[in-house]
């Protein structure tokens, strides 16, 4: 992360000649001076976060003429929400528990075991580069679960929503 002095000062309400002071160890800031700092910094490293940076591997993945209670078992085994639909190593869908939830009907849930993938599986999620900044991932987030950041059109990782606010932690 690059900023000058001046940037950092003007961003957070002090003189460039008072961040010069605090770097060179001459004086020690008050705490609402060093919370105003932190917050311009904070902010400045989300701005250059790119998708490469926060994406989860190895992505889990499905052939949609697998069993969808194969899908079901692997997110639950990998404590997941979705799953990204490949055939011969091409994304072809995208397979949600929210989508599921939509389409199955629990009285005749038994019925279910033998179906395919392909025929519950939804468009794919969108997808992106490893440079990809993080606020384009954050759009496309408000109105998808996942994002994926494909190379030469394969799955590289995952983006969730799940993912995203993991990094509010503190």
């Amino acid at each position: 992360m690059r900023m000058t002095q001046s940037e950092l000062a003007s961003m957070a309400g002090v003189s460039q000649a008072y961040v010069a002071k605090l770097e060179s160890g001459k004086v020690d800031p008050k705490l609402s001076t060093l919370e105003k700092i932190l917050s311009v910094l904070r902010q400045k490293e989300a701005s250059e976060l790119k998708s490469g940076d926060v994406m989860v591997q190895p992505v889990i993945t499905i052939n949609p003429f697998e069993r969808l209670s194969n899908a079901i078992f692997l997110m639950g085994k990998y404590g997941i929400s979705q799953l990204v639909v490949v055939r011969q190593e091409k994304i072809v869908g995208s397979l949600s528990e929210k989508s599921l939830i939509r389409k199955i009907d629990l009285a005749e849930v038994k019925k279910y075991k033998d179906k395919n993938v392909y025929e519950f599986m939804d468009d794919p999620f969108p997808q992106v580069t490893r440079d990809e900044s993080l606020s384009s991932v954050l759009e496309l987030l408000k109105n998808n679960s996942a994002v994926i950041v494909s190379e030469r059109g394969k799955p590289a990782g995952i983006i969730t929503r799940s993912d995203v606010l993991g990094m509010l932690k503190v």
